[in-house]
């Protein structure tokens, strides 16, 4: 076990070691609590997760957010974390919330979250936990299909989970707001790095992939991210590979894979 101090929703020293940091980004209080509530009663071991939140700094106060936690959810705010930045673009700025939630994360594995579910398998964390050590992708089994259509390779990346060596090594969990079919390429060109986490979540989305911030921020993109087109927007541009620019997944085939198989070649005991 190992000792930590937990910051922005207590100062006391605590015993921890975190299994998985569950993150996600927030625009309600209320939700988030019930988020919060929902995850912890459905670990095995509450202790061993981690819950990292993002809130837009203009629109919410820490005092105020944590002065809510701690009178409605008590028991878990030594385990949670906040942290406040800039709007930005909205929810096309998603990636740049998670990179800063991240930068304040503790848990081997980074689960991607979205404040709002039904359901997950009850002992998730205990299902995480049996490839501690590993250096991995572990998929979920979404269930969405209110309408009766699945799209398989969306559910599997939609809520990604990953240990916390891929980020370290590639400076990413993905390069887009679209972690399902970001990661989805990971399938094709590394199949040993990913392995079914044997979870089920229930989610059914309320909203399309749309933000009315992108829309008035910049109107030809009709609140889509990939049709952001502003010189500020960072997150649709092509990586540069030997100077010409490639798509994310080829850069995935060709950047990211080789330094994390360089990685596990060093380090084998991190091999699945």
């Amino acid at each position: 076990m190992s000792c930590s101090r937990v910051q922005g929703l207590g100062d006391i020293l605590v015993e921890t070691e975190k299994i998985v940091s569950v993150m996600f980004c927030s625009i309600d209080v209320d939700s988030s609590i019930e988020t919060i509530k929902k995850l912890f009663g459905y670990s095995m071991n509450p202790k061993r997760v981690e819950i990292v939140i993002n809130f837009d700094e203009e629109d919410f106060d820490r005092e105020n957010i944590e002065s809510k936690f701690f009178k409605e959810i008590p028991e878990y705010t030594n385990d949670v974390k906040v942290v406040l930045s800039p709007k930005g673009w909205g929810y096309c700025d998603c990636r740049r919330m998670f990179e800063e939630m991240f930068d304040v994360s503790t848990g081997e594995f980074i689960f991607e979250f979205n404040d709002s579910f039904e359901k997950i398998t009850l002992g998730y964390d205990e299902l995480i936990s049996k490839y501690s050590g590993k250096l991995v992708w572990l998929t979920v089994d979404e269930i969405c299909d209110v309408d009766g259509t699945r799209q398989k390779w969306h559910e599997l990346f939609d809520f990604p989970i990953v240990h916390r060596k891929w980020i370290e090594i590639t400076g990413k969990l993905c390069y887009t707001n679209s972690p399902a079919s970001d990661t989805y390429p990971i399938l094709k060109y590394a199949p040993e790095l990913v392995k079914s986490s044997g979870i089920k979540l229930v989610h059914f989305p309320g909203h399309i992939a749309g933000d009315t911030i992108a829309m008035e921020k910049n109107p030809n993109s009709n609140g889509m991210c990939h049709l952001i087109d502003d010189e500020s927007y960072i997150h649709n541009k092509k990586v540069l590979y030997d100077n010409e620019p490639i798509y994310f997944h080829e850069a995935q085939k060709m950047i990211d894979i080789p330094r994390v198989r360089k990685f596990l070649e060093i380090n084998p005991e991190y091999k699945v």
